[in-house]
Order: structure tokens, then sequence, then C-alpha cells
């Protein structure tokens, strides 16, 4: 542990972010640097997954001192020369396996390493879990949400039924 007054410095920020990437196994096997300037920090290297970037970047600004972020982390194109439509599949199969969402609303599209979501989802937590199901697919590099939260199918409660 960094006695309180280095806490605070380029150097004692650089240390701590040092830490948190090689003892978080989330960071375990990536190639992360970061730069700490008037602490500020620049995040950069190579990740296999978009939540690994964000994790870092998060993890990184709950840091005392951290004054701003620039995550250049950059995520691998394709893992292991993944194509877009398998990559289409990996996604829309972890969605048909998870019981909390409604798959057949949303629809999933891949360019490239980018995924692009639509459709309606009920609440919230069921768009959090598509987007973490989306983050944690190898060779996606950027995910463009459109989804939109409230399902459309439910009635008016003032609506009379017909029968």
């Amino acid at each position: 542990m960094l006695p309180a007054e280095l806490r605070l410095t380029d150097e004692g920020i650089a240390e701590r972010i040092a830490e948190i990437l090689s003892w978080n196994s989330t960071f375990r096997d990536t190639d992360i640097q970061a730069e700490v300037r008037n602490g500020h920090v620049t995040l950069s290297g190579e990740v296999d997954a978009l939540y690994q970037k964000q994790a870092a970047a998060r993890r990184v600004g709950e840091l005392e001192g951290v004054t701003g972020i620039f995550n250049g982390i950059r995520v691998r194109a394709t893992a292991a020369g993944k194509r877009a439509r398998d990559i289409e599949r990996e996604i829309v199969s972890a969605l048909h396996r998870h019981a909390n969402i409604e798959a057949s609303k949303v629809r999933v599209s891949v360019s490239g390493s980018n995924v692009t979501l639509d459709g309606t989802v009920d609440a919230l937590h069921e768009r959090e879990l598509i987007e973490d199901a989306v983050r944690h697919t190898a060779g996606v590099t950027d995910v463009i949400d459109n989804l939109a939260v409230g399902a459309s199918n439910r009635r008016s409660a003032s609506a009379p039924d017909v029968g």
C-alpha cells in the first residue's frame, strides 16, 4: 500500500493502476498500459473483448486522484478471424439461452466487428443483460444500442376488452 502522500501523485496513481491490472482476473492476458499526467489517465493497449476495455476505464475512474480518462484501448477486431455472421450467431444464441431475455423482440446485426441492437425490451435490466452479453462476445469492438425500453405490445389500462 502506498503512503497517503503518494496516493494522489501521478506516480502513485500509475502504481495503483498497475496493481489493479495485475491483480484482477478480468485483465489477465491483456496488454493495457496507463500514462498519468496531472491526474488525467490515458489507457492504451489491446484486449480481446469490449467488456475488458470498459471495465478497465471503470476501475481506473474509481481511483482517488484521477481527474479524467481517455480510453484508447483497442479491442482486437476479430478474435481468431471471426466473421460477422459467426459473431451474430453467437450473440443470438446467447440471448436465446438467457431465461430473462425475450430474444424474439431484439434484432442483432453485425457489420465487421460492430454490433447494432434494435427492438424493444420490457425493462431496463433486460437491456443491460443484452448489452452485457454482446460486450462479452469475442470479436465485438463496438455496440450501437438502439433498444427501446417498454413493451410496445401491452394494452392500455383504459382500453376496453373486446370479446
